[in-house]
């Protein structure tokens, strides 16, 4: 059996390979688009909860053909590991209430907005460091987090100060992108020291169990489980394939890269997610400011990472 520091990659890469820029994108869209197949189910969370089940499913039994000889996690990983999945679930469960009160192309760019405070985290707890290019982008990202709720972008609307932001639906995904940039830094130092399946792996088992805990141990959502099998059946395997291949993908790309790189490159998908809810849902409310603002967010993105 190899020993966990035998199966690490090799962490002395620095900026982004060619092949983590193309693996991470990938699993971005494939984010949007399971995010998108949630959006369209009755109850997002359970649904969340089933999509997470078969992923680890699907995990266990590549576990048991082609990846038991990496064995288990140290002690160490294994408490990051635990860190991180609750970092993971807090950000399922305030994304599935918001998608339950809001639009998908107002949510998914708020809850995908997490590099705005990686660069933060990054710096605090494992020493990497912001430009002024990064900071620029964090200044535009921060305008375009601003303008996303907006009803249009006429000067009284803009200069009357959060007033969209009460919104419930609207702090849910912002709580839920500030959990997630916490739990990516965790992520992150988790997988530079074991193997990235066995790290994911526990990771998506565990957030399995707490989502499942969260949905049986709440009387209303025991009595939605039934409902949501049999309305939702074909939302939830799809799902589950795609989170499958997403997941685990954007956890090799980020073994392979900066942390304050691979999480802005994954948010090419916040266009792609706009453009589903626009489109596909047909959420035709506000749809220019929302266009503009991930556009905006989108370029403070790109200036973090090439900072």
């Amino acid at each position: 059996m190899l020993s966990e520091k035998e199966c690490c990659f090799d962490h002395k890469v620095r900026g982004m390979s060619f092949l983590a820029v193309v693996i991470i994108a990938l699993s971005g869209l494939l984010h949007a688009l399971w995010s998108f197949l949630i959006k369209k189910s009755h109850h997002k969370v359970i649904c969340i909860w089933l999509m997470f089940l078969e992923t680890s499913l699907i995990m266990t039994a590549l576990y048991l053909v082609y990846f038991k000889r990496f064995g288990f996690l140290s002690p160490r990983s294994m408490v990051l590991a635990v860190l991180t999945t609750i970092g993971y679930f807090l950000y399922q469960v305030s994304s599935g209430l918001a998608y339950e009160l809001e639009d998908m192309s107002l949510v998914y760019p708020l809850t995908m907005s997490a590099p705005l405070f990686v660069p933060v985290w990054a710096w605090t707890f494992i020493g990497e460091q912001i430009t002024i290019k990064g900071f620029a982008g964090i200044i535009l990202s921060v305008i375009a987090i601003y303008l996303m709720p907006l009803d249009n972008l006429q000067p009284k609307t803009i200069l009357k100060p959060l007033s969209r932001f009460k919104r419930r639906g609207v702090r849910l995904a912002i709580f839920a992108a500030l959990v997630d940039s916490i739990s990516n830094v965790i992520n992150k130092t988790g997988i530079t020291k074991s193997n990235a399946f066995a790290f994911t792996y526990s990771i998506v088992v565990s957030t399995s169990v707490f989502l499942g805990l969260y949905c049986l141990l709440r009387d209303r959502q025991r009595k939605k489980i039934r409902e949501t099998v049999r309305l939702d059946r074909k939302n939830i395997f799809l799902a589950g394939l795609i989170f499958a291949l997403s997941f685990p993908a954007y956890q090799v790309g980020i073994s392979l890269a900066k942390i304050s790189y691979a999480t802005p490159t994954r948010r090419i998908s916040i266009l792609f997610g706009v453009l589903l809810g626009i489109v596909v849902l047909k959420e035709k409310h506000a749809a220019k400011v929302r266009i503009f603002a991930s556009l905006l967010l989108i370029v403070g993105i790109w200036l973090m990472k090439i900072g």
